[in-house]
């Protein structure tokens, strides 16, 4: 198993979603200059509201795909440590 982490700046794109479960979940799109992470955050992990321009900290399971398409991930922890919406 392949682990990704560090401190996230700015996600590109935030979208979350209610699971069948009817609980909220979030997929995210990171980027940087080498490409793109696509990670997917499970309501079990997922434990606050995530805008575009906030930091975060994030452990996440990669993926293995075929290039090139984006690199995907499955978050494993994931910590708010700063949020456009309160600055």
């Amino acid at each position: 198993m392949h682990l990704f982490e560090g401190i996230c700046k700015n996600p590109q794109k935030v979208y979350e979603h209610v699971d069948r479960n009817g609980n909220t979940m979030a997929s995210i799109t990171l980027e940087d200059n080498t490409g793109q992470l696509e990670v997917v955050i499970f309501a079990d992990v997922y434990n606050c509201i995530l805008t575009v321009g906030d930091v975060i900290f994030l452990t996440a399971k990669l993926d293995q795909c075929e290039p090139p398409k984006p690199l995907k991930a499955i978050a494993i922890d994931f910590m708010l440590l700063h949020s456009q919406m309160f600055s």
